[in-house]
């Protein structure tokens, strides 16, 4: 049973304790909670303690809430805990103990096969690995929440991708994977992914020249090809072979719009030397309707092809004399793709010796040689150049032709420069080429080779690929073709290309290239990651285990990753794993690796672990006798026993340990949050400072492992305050004027001491019991006037010691704290204002508005008939306290000087949770604020969450202007009323009653002796009389 505490004051909650079944992840009720209690003075206001921080209750309705239920899980709180109510109802307060049971979610929880998942792979590569869900819904989102820098993605299926480049060094990275449940909010599941990308093991390749450099280019129609820079690069790897090659080439046109620029190999050049290359000019480009051109080029290092690439951008700028004026151009056009045709030396008749191409245009075009050109050659339908004649020409000629579309009589016309071979010329060995890669291929993926014969200097090559979508591919000197960009929208397409090679000596050979575009092939896969299984020691041979994969016509091979585990287990032709020999004495974690081949020799592996255990039976019983009510006290030294785990006698062979489970990890250790424990005795021991201002109790799970069988248990360790901290006064000796015709019982100065230790109260004394005219309210610090100082001589100072301790009523006269208070007697204020409550109290939400009203203070100047006084309001200093802890705090709040009115002047979010202490002052002097009355008024910051003691003299549902502060006019003579019914001193003014048997209650403090310790509180009621009756004074016992 568990004990309701309950203060003398009476205010009890309605039942001895509350109780509560919560599902776990999902927040669900089996019934909803509503704090009710007994006894209050005022309506009640609800507010939570809540170590988990989930919980919330409505600060009026005491109804109890939960926010981020998909945390609220046993494996994070077991299977129950306790969290307090706190109820508030004017002066009194209680606690309301409230059980929260976790049951199981009837809403198929989401889970991950595994809570964390390593993988390692080559940075070249692209498929990372796959996770997997176990059970749970099928219509889940899988989302990458955190980590990966963008480099990774996962499909529905739970596979991880690599989109990334190769790396030059290993990193490692950390990824947060969730699945959220799309019908269900907060059905949720999280896993950590680390990933490890292997570097790709060798120096990257690094170029020198600025990563974009600027040419600016004047109008030269002559003097091409034009060397426009020298990109240099370098590479410490000693058998490096860099190659570079024009990557992109695009334009801004006059329009200012990016562009491709078209034919750009017929423009610009890359020469390579060695670990440079030259950027030539080959035609002029002030001829194209560009301002600038940009020219990309890739640097890589051939012997290490996973190494990332290196590139650099020129940006070549158009400078013109005049306006450039694009010419009219046809609807079709010559790919000039040669200037000058070497004719072989074997030609003979009937030989094709080259084919024009064009752009655009119908599919009628007509091409036609010139009669100068027809005796020794022809050309075809589709463009192709026979020679006719019966050998080869012996010096140059020109070969005129003109290309008409027949269905549009555009017409074109180019010149074909032909001579005869003066040396062997490089040419490709085939006359077509034809490639097949899958849609999926990655930058760098190799396609084909294209082979050249005759070349004699392979440096001063440059191979070439043009036609559409031929910016997906290059090729490199040696004729490997590789792709360069993302080929995922060319699915089942036949791509179309025409390489080409020159050496700058000759005319350029060409060959077809056909790339067909493939769907992705299916990557051979186990379904898991890893694969485990439990087996006891005592199974008899060829004993089944598990099956990782049941795909036909794959070959299976099990390998031990220790020799002595060899025999132990086999694999079969359907995946399944069986026992080989018996496993007797060979108890323990075993490790093997499963490989896969398909008939294409796709290959796959993964890992297996076999925990061995012995036949007798390990499970723990756990005996916690000793962490029933364990607890500590704050500040024991480190390393001191404080508790032990014991179980029942087990075989020896189970080989139990004690540990401390780290739900954020999910592993287990020996020492955390302060706490370790000894693996072999299970002995509990301090493990760092404890402080219980810092926190109240450390929740721990304990983890005990016996025969590989791991048991889970919550606790709590609470942590005894100790009275270890001092009270503390937060200011020092203080001065203060008071003048000679204060009111009664006026606040003359609130003191303030403080204890860091939660559980120690405050209390004020006076030092000494000497005949002053003022008494101090042991509980808030307030100093208030007792006796009138009216006849006091002006002045004079008198000096008062006052104490602060944890005890109510301490022996002796000696407190942990003291300070001097200095009063100075001044004269006479007149008719100073009064304020008409010496505390004035509000509570306001932490997101109320800047500029809303708190609340309205008002005060009265006695003026002995005289025409009104104008009251003008002063704020003194605000002090924020917050849980034993205050500060100044400045600035937060406006008051209207004529009407009293207190205005939020700052966003208090910050606040929430405590309570602002706010001096008011009344004078009738508009400049000088210090020679006039003061009140207190306590604002309260308040939201659900919060724990808020709140002192309030009417029910909250019912404040208004009205209830907060009556609006009255001074009244021509109030009577001054100085005794009710003995012994009752009554301070302050009593409204004026006009209305017979309308009456006034007035609080009023006891004087019936010196005593300060017996000032107590009564109310009276004033009626009025009829006639010239006096007013009736009775006291109201309530």
């Amino acid at each position: 049973m568990i004990a309701i505490k309950a203060n003398k004051n009476d205010l009890k909650c309605s039942k001895p304790f509350y109780e509560v079944n919560i599902e776990e992840g999902t927040g669900n009720f089996d019934k909803m909670v509503k704090l009710e209690a007994k006894g209050g003075e005022t309506q009640n206001l609800f507010s939570l303690r809540d170590s988990s921080g989930l919980f919330s209750i409505h600060p009026k309705e005491g109804i109890l809430h939960i926010s981020h239920s998909e945390f609220l899980t046993k494996d994070n709180y077991g299977g129950s805990f306790n969290i307090t109510g706190v109820v508030n109802s004017g002066t009194k307060s209680t606690t309301c103990d409230i059980i929260v049971k976790l049951v199981e979610s009837k809403m198929t929880k989401l889970q991950f096969e595994q809570a964390e998942y390593e993988f390692s792979i080559r940075s070249n590569e692209t498929i990372v690995g796959k996770v997997n869900l176990v059970g749970g819904p099928k219509n889940v989102e899988l989302v990458l929440a955190k980590g990966g820098e963008g480099r990774f993605e996962v499909d529905s299926d739970g596979w991880l991708i690599y989109n990334g480049r190769p790396v030059n060094d290993s990193e490692d990275h950390v990824i947060e994977m969730l699945a959220f449940d799309k019908e269900a909010d907060s059905n949720i599941a999280i896993c950590a992914i680390h990933i490890t990308l292997q570097s790709v093991g060798s120096n990257p390749i690094k170029i020198l020249t600025p990563e974009n450099f600027v040419i600016n280019l004047e109008e030269d129609p002559t003097h091409y090809p034009k060397l426009l820079s020298v990109i240099k690069a370098e590479d410490n790897d000693p058998n490096a072979d860099l190659y570079f090659v024009l990557h992109s080439v695009m334009a801004l046109d006059l329009e200012g719009q990016t562009v491709p620029v078209p034919k750009a190999l017929e423009k610009l050049r890359i020469m390579n030397k060695g670990k440079s290359t030259e950027l030539s000019l080959l035609k002029d480009l002030h001829k194209s309707p560009y301002t600038s051109v940009f020219a990309t080029v890739k640097g890589s290092d051939l012997a290490h092809p996973d190494e990332p690439n290196a590139f650099v951008t020129a940006q070549i700028n158009l400078l013109r004399s005049k306006k450039f004026i694009p010419p009219i151009t046809t609807n079709i056009s010559f790919i000039e793709a040669t200037e000058v045709l070497i004719l072989p030396k074997d030609l003979s008749s009937g030989n094709e010796i080259y084919k024009i191409p064009v752009i655009g245009g119908s599919d009628n075009i007509k091409f036609e040689l010139d009669e100068r050109s027809a005796e020794d050659f022809k050309i075809g339908k589709n463009g192709s150049v026979i020679f006719i004649g019966e050998s080869a020409p012996l010096s140059p000629l020109m070969l005129h032709v003109t290309a008409t579309d027949e269905i549009t009589g555009a017409k074109i016309f180019t010149d074909l420069k032909v001579r005869p071979a003066e040396e062997e010329v490089p040419q490709f060995e085939l006359p077509e080429y034809e490639a097949n890669i899958t849609s999926d291929a990655r930058e760098g993926t190799f396609v084909i080779s294209l082979t050249v014969s005759n070349s004699s200097n392979k440096d001063s090559q440059m191979l070439s690929l043009q036609g559409d979508h031929s910016e997906l591919f290059e090729i490199d000197r040696n004729g490997r073709v590789n792709v360069s960009g993302s080929l995922e929208n060319l699915v089942n397409v036949k791509i179309g290309l025409l390489a080409a090679i020159e050496d700058g000596e000759h005319s350029p050979s060409f060959a077809p290239v056909t790339i067909n575009v493939q769907p992705p092939e299916s990557p051979l896969r186990f379904h898991r990651i890893k694969y485990t299984a439990n087996v006891p020691d005592n199974v008899e041979d060829d004993t089944y285990i598990l099956q990782v994969l049941n795909f036909s016509n794959l070959e299976y091979e099990i390998v031990a990753k220790n020799d002595e585990d060899s025999e132990l287990l086999k694999i079969d032709q359907s995946g399944d794993v069986r026992i080989y020999k018996k496993l007797n004495a060979k108890a323990g974690p075993h490790k093997f690796i499963v490989n896969a081949k398909s008939e294409n020799n796709k290959t796959a592996m993964v890992p297996l672990d076999i925990l061995i255990s012995p036949a007798i039976s390990c499970q723990p019983n756990i005996q916690a006798m000793m962490l029933t009510n364990l607890s500590v006290n704050e500040n024991t030294l480190i390393d001191t026993e404080i508790g032990v785990l014991s179980l029942e006698n087990l075989d020896g062979r189970c080989n139990v340990t004690y540990g401390i489970f780290d739900p954020s990890s999910e592993n287990v250790t020996t020492a955390l949050n302060g706490l370790k424990i000894d693996e072999k005795s299970g002995k509990i021991y301090v493990d760092e400072e404890l402080d219980h201002e810092k926190r109240s109790n450390i929740p721990v799970i304990f983890a005990i492992n016996s025969g590989g069988t791991l048991e889970k248990f919550d606790s709590e360790i609470k942590i005894n305050d100790l009275d270890d901290n001092p009270v503390k006064f937060e200011h020092g000796n203080l001065d203060i004027e008071v003048p000679s015709d204060t009111e009664l019982g006026s606040i003359v100065l609130a003191l303030k001491a403080a204890d860091k230790d939660i559980s120690q109260r405050v209390f004020y004394h006076l030092r000494e019991s000497n005949d002053h005219p003022f008494f101090i309210d042991r509980e808030t610090g307030e100093l208030r006037l007792k006796k009138s100082i009216v006849n006091e001589e002006e002045n004079k100072k008198i000096t008062i010691k006052i104490g602060a301790s944890n005890d109510e009523k301490p022996l002796g006269n000696t407190y942990p704290a003291e300070c001097l208070i200095n009063v100075i007697i001044t004269e006479r204020n007149g008719h100073v204002p009064v304020f008409l409550r010496d505390a004035y109290e509000a509570v306001i939400d932490k997101d109320t508005v800047v500029g809303s009203e708190i609340t309205r203070v008002k005060a009265v100047a006695q003026n002995d008939g005289m025409e009104p006084t104008t009251v003008h309001y002063f704020l003194g200093d605000t002090i924020f306290e917050y849980r034993g802890m205050s500060r100044p705090s400045d600035g937060l709040f406006t008051i209207d000087k004529s009407t009293g009115k207190i205005k939020l002047a700052k966003n208090l979010g910050y606040f929430a949770g405590g309570m602002f202490r706010v001096v008011v002052r009344a004078s009738n002097n508009p400049e000088e604020m210090k020679r006039g009355s003061k009140s207190i008024v306590r604002v309260y910051v308040h939201e659900n969450s919060d724990v808020v003691r709140m002192h309030l003299p009417i029910r909250p549902t019912e404040v208004s202007d009205s209830t907060i502060e009556p609006i009255l006019e001074p009244p021509p003579r109030s009577p001054q009323l100085t005794h009710i019914s003995s012994p009752v001193a009554v301070y302050g003014t009593i409204p004026a009653l006009r209305d017979k048997h309308d009456y006034h209650e007035y609080r009023g403090r006891s004087n019936d002796n010196n005593d300060v310790a017996n000032y107590g509180i009564q109310e009276a009621r004033i009626t009025v009389g009829a006639g010239d009756e006096k007013p009736t004074v009775n006291t109201l016992n309530r």
